[in-house]
């Protein structure tokens, strides 16, 4: 578990091309690729240790309590009692992810990064059960939906998903914060995150290939680790700790190409 290794990614669009794109608005050619790695350098930095944020440990810790929810595990540190008897939409499951991150989480800044990353997560898994279901089949129930996610694929989806949106809203975030130090004017400024947004959907497909590189030892994990038992907090930061080193190895190869 962890070593495997599928090799130099498939990207839509470099970083640094893609940066390209949306800084042309007011930067000179030569501020354009120092704003991409000052970007990715940042990111990084941030991906360091984040395993110990407890905001983002909440909320990966409720994913996982979704994936486990027919177990009927008893709350605890390591995530809620999750009911979904009463089959509660997709919206209130997210908004009780909210809640639970809320209250254990110390950086309300990075804490609402990961509640929406996970609220992408739950929306994401809830829409693939509604295709994948019987043309005949009346909707699937909150505890239906969730119990197809006891599986390691499934797991190794859904985090994907949650790794990938974290990484988007990380790079987002600081792209916009060091442009303001190479964008003097404020109407550069304002075009450039108005050309960001023209060009959001490039930056998530480029962080969802990026986080591609996490599913290669997640299905293994939770079949180990999670399938038959609460993993120990040790083991779900070692977990995040892993996808996390897998995701700055990544964008240290994109900074040095």
């Amino acid at each position: 578990m962890g070593h495997e290794r599928i090799g130099l990614l498939p990207r839509s669009n470099e970083w640094r091309e893609l940066v390209t794109e949306i800084g042309d608005v007011g930067a000179d050619a030569g501020s354009i690729p120092k704003l991409a790695d000052r970007t990715l350098h940042q990111v990084r930095q941030r991906l360091d240790g984040l395993e110990q944020d407890s905001g983002l440990h909440a909320a990966f810790s409720f994913l996982l309590g979704l994936c486990r929810s027919e177990s009927k595990s008893p709350g605890s540190d390591q995530g809620p009692a999750i009911d979904l008897d009463h089959n509660p939409s997709a919206l209130e499951i997210a908004r009780r992810l909210g809640a639970w991150v809320d209250a254990n989480t110390d950086s309300l800044e990075y804490a609402e990064l990961a509640k929406r990353s996970g609220a992408d997560a739950i929306a994401y898994w809830t829409k693939q059960c509604s295709h994948q279901q019987d043309l005949f089949d009346i909707d699937q129930t909150a505890a239906q939906v969730w119990r197809n996610a006891a599986t390691g694929s499934a797991f190794s989806e859904i985090s994907r998903v949650f790794f990938g949106k974290t990484l988007e809203r990380y790079l987002k975030y600081f792209l916009e914060r060091e442009a303001s130090t190479q964008f003097h004017r404020i109407e550069d400024r304002n075009a450039f995150s108005e050309n960001l947004e023209r060009h959001v959907d490039s930056v998530a497909q480029h962080a969802f290939e990026a986080s591609k590189i996490t599913q290669s030892f997640a299905a293994g994990w939770y079949n180990k680790n999670a399938r038959d038992a609460v993993p120990t907090r040790h083991e779900t930061r070692g977990f995040l700790s892993l996808a996390l080193s897998k995701l700055r190895q990544e964008l240290h190869r994109e900074a040095s190409e």
